[in-house]
């Protein structure tokens, strides 16, 4: 896969969270793989995704 920010080759990495004491298991969004720029160190998962595809908001909006 190529980066979308500096056109670097991306790499398939284990997805990045943070467990908290007394967490259930992650959710499926979770175990899904995650990728990082070898170039520019760019991290993509499935969370950054979906917002990066969401709508943008205005500051109005965000009220």
């Amino acid at each position: 896969m190529t980066c979308m920010r500096c056109q670097g080759l991306l790499v398939e990495i284990p997805p990045l969270f943070w467990v908290a004491p007394g967490w259930e298991m992650p959710t499926e969004e979770l175990q899904m793989p995650a990728w990082q720029c070898l170039n520019c160190g760019d991290y993509v998962d499935a969370v950054i995704l979906a917002h990066r595809n969401s709508p943008f908001l205005t500051v109005g909006e965000l009220a």
